[in-house]
């Protein structure tokens, strides 16, 4: 490749991940529970629901030789969480803490609940004294199947920390209960096994954490659209895929038309059937993307995943895309997540229009054009900037979303969005013009 191709096109970094080796041991001591619960203990305060730990003969990975960790619970009012942990004192100096492991918390109990992993950091050496800053993992409930679960929170100053595994059960008021005290006796149980705490350099964090990750975990898609939550019997929540105009905003139509030089801007939410305040709402794991310029999100499975593919194409196959996330939260309950897409496959309307670019740039910098030959058509879609520049091919696409939660939350099903149809038209690329994308092209000068 010439000087031209190498240095102009490398207008945009590439964003490595750290070269360091995952390093470290795991600090907490029976983190797999092979045969009791010993160096674990519950953690007793007021605030502190009633419950017990014992130890199960199920493993998560059905081996004979090994157990896990059982906790119950039955709440009371303001009193909803049962935990246990155990303390760790922390090498120096330590950047992080890399902690999780594996929950089970078995479908369609009477009680409504979820459990969850957290780490608190303190000045001790011994986890004394009050805590410092807390750190958590979104909760998992009714799962027929063992999620394991990774987090890295920062952990620089403190000398120990406990790690806790927590059960909550949420309390339903009853007739007569005027105090809080009243006990249902409805129990939640669930299910912890293979927990671990790492510690790392922030040089290493990266590769520690992908390395501590998994892939799905073991789960068959049952298609049901109601589940059990507790007493009640709740519907599945809905996903939906909106295109985002000009000024922001969600343009209702099912098919839109976009000029080849625009990128396909995205609204896609996740709405739950019920509100916070309804007892038969229910947690969801939060909406996350496989987006390039979200570099917070390694290690982790991402819930939510689309195709677009050519409404011409009866196979369906997926156009290969690039992702880039603009803005994420949590309005009026809904989730949503807002993203810019670039069709990137290969194909002559792209390649013509990136050495259109190309020639554009050349008569930018005629002295380095006269260093080689212009790139082959492989070394220009292989360019850091292609992936960026917007040259979508032509054509008529559709696209579809899933959300799919196995890591947290309550509903593990897949949920599916209704088909958005994408027209999209021939714009040519002009050199020197601005693209309606917001971008400018590049122009001699």
């Amino acid at each position: 490749m010439n000087r031209l191709a190498a240095g102009v096109f490398a207008l945009l970094p590439i964003l490595d991940g750290a070269n360091g080796e995952a390093s470290g041991q795991n600090l907490l001591k029976n983190p797999r529970f092979d045969k009791n619960l010993s160096s674990w203990r519950a953690l007793k305060d007021r605030q502190g629901a009633p419950g017990e730990m014992t130890w199960s003969s199920l493993d998560a990975d059905g081996s004979s030789l090994s157990g896990s960790l059982e906790l119950r619970t039955s709440a009371l009012a303001g009193r909803e969480t049962y935990s246990v942990g155990q303390c760790v004192s922390l090498p120096t100096p330590s950047d992080y803490v890399v902690f999780g492991g594996r929950i089970r918390v078995p479908p369609a109990q009477q009680a409504a609940g979820y459990a969850y992993f957290s780490v608190e950091n303190f000045s001790s050496g011994d986890c004394s004294g009050n805590g410092g800053s807390q750190s958590g993992l979104e909760g998992l409930a009714n799962a027929s199947f063992w999620s394991k679960r990774t987090e890295f929170a920062s952990i620089r100053g403190a000398a120990s920390l406990r790690l806790t595994a927590s059960l909550y059960k949420r309390y339903e008021w009853q007739e007569g209960d005027q105090t809080g005290e009243i006990d249902d006796h409805l129990t939640l149980r669930a299910f912890f096994d293979d927990v671990f705490v790492h510690v790392t350099t922030e040089a290493n964090l990266r590769n520690l954490v992908e390395s501590l990750s998994t892939e799905f975990p073991e789960y068959r898609n049952t298609g049901q659209t109601v589940a059990s939550w507790g007493k009640h019997t709740v519907e599945r929540p809905t996903l939906s895929v909106k295109a985002l105009g000009d000024d922001g905003r969600e343009r209702d139509q099912r098919r839109i038309e976009l000029a080849s030089s625009d990128q396909i801007r995205l609204a896609i939410s996740l709405k739950a059937p019920y509100s916070l305040e309804d007892p038969q709402s229910y947690p969801l794991q939060s909406l996350s993307v496989a987006a390039r310029n979200n570099e917070k999100n390694f290690g982790r499975r991402p819930t939510l995943k689309f195709v677009i593919y050519r409404e011409s194409d009866p196979s369906k196959k997926p156009v290969e895309v690039a992702i880039d996330e603009s803005g994420r939260g949590v309005f009026e309950s809904v989730q949503k997540e807002t993203l810019s897409v670039i069709l990137t496959e290969r194909s002559e309307y792209r390649l013509r229009t990136l050495r259109a670019l190309f020639e554009c740039l050349k008569a930018a910098h005629p002295d380095a054009a006269r260093s080689g030959e212009d790139p082959t058509d492989d070394q220009l879609l292989s360019m850091p900037l292609a992936s960026y520049f917007v040259s979508n091919p032509p054509g008529d696409y559709e696209l579809v979303a899933t959300y799919h939660a196995l890591e947290a939350g309550f509903w593990h099903d897949p949920v599916y969005s209704e088909p958005l149809r994408i027209r999209i038209v021939k714009k040519d690329f002009k050199c020197g013009k601005p693209e309606k994308s917001g971008r400018e092209s590049p122009s001699p000068r």
